[in-house]
């Protein structure tokens, strides 16, 4: 799909939690106002940046109020559309299962009431307070609808959660759910949730990757650690993009 048919179809789905609730396992960054900057530059170098796509929504779960006035003069200016949607989620379930049952939880919200998201079949889902330096180039190399990074080095193996490209029926038909799965404190993540859906899909579902290895910018909220992999380590996962090594069907 060209760049001009991805400005018109496909939304970029940004999450975020700002103002969290500090009993969630393994959650290292917990600062309020840093966690709140994080965003607001994530989401003004998706502004700037990400030529690919035209449509940005920013859903947050922790109802923190805020401006977003000069953001979304800034994406008037970029030819852009942003929508911000912010809610309260069930800090309960969040801290009982872990932040992917909040992020699940994210998605499931923004897929009801955002009003771009609608006007879409595709959308590409992104982690909040982080920047993927080659953005355009990732998303203009995904082979199929539904793209994610399958992981297949780790033990155990997963499906990369920070950015991938899914059909938005698919996702509300066969993944709104999944975070009640998920479970941090007995090591079954968001990431291993998802790799177990898509083994079961697979042979209904077309599923790829991406021809290109997103390179990121930030810092994780679970190991409070920056994204910056090492000149081999980037080398050894664009060879994996291009040849396809990041799609499930390549076991």
């Amino acid at each position: 799909m060209g760049r001009n048919n991805y400005r018109n179809s496909a939304v970029l789905l940004i999450t975020g939690s700002i103002d969290i609730n500090k009993n969630i396992p393994h959650i290292k960054l917990t600062d309020t106002t840093e966690r709140l900057q994080q965003y607001i530059d994530s989401i003004e170098y998706a502004i700037k940046k990400y030529h690919s796509i035209q449509k940005i929504v920013f859903a947050e779960n922790t109802n923190y109020l805020y401006n977003y006035t000069k953001l979304k003069e800034l994406s008037k200016i970029y030819d852009k559309e942003l929508e911000i949607i912010s809610f309260q989620g069930n800090q309960t379930k969040t801290s009982i299962h872990g932040k992917g049952y909040g992020e699940i939880e994210i998605i499931n919200y923004a897929l009801k009431h955002s009003e771009l998201i609608n006007t879409s079949d595709i959308f590409i889902k992104l982690t909040g307070r982080i920047k993927v330096s080659n953005f355009d180039f990732v998303i203009l190399s995904s082979y199929e609808n539904n793209s994610f990074y399958y992981v297949s080095r780790a033990n155990p193996p997963y499906i990369e959660t920070i950015i991938y490209k899914i059909e938005k029926n698919l996702f509300i038909n066969h993944f709104s759910e999944i975070g009640t799965e998920v479970s941090d404190k007995d090591g079954f993540y968001l990431e291993h949730a998802f790799l177990k859906k898509i083994e079961s899909l697979k042979e209904h579902y077309n599923f790829g990757s991406f021809r290109v290895y997103r390179f990121l910018r930030g810092i994780s909220g679970s190991t409070g650690n920056k994204y910056n992999s090492s000149l081999k380590s980037k080398i050894g996962n664009t060879l994996y993009s291009i040849f396809k090594r990041f799609d499930i069907n390549n076991k």
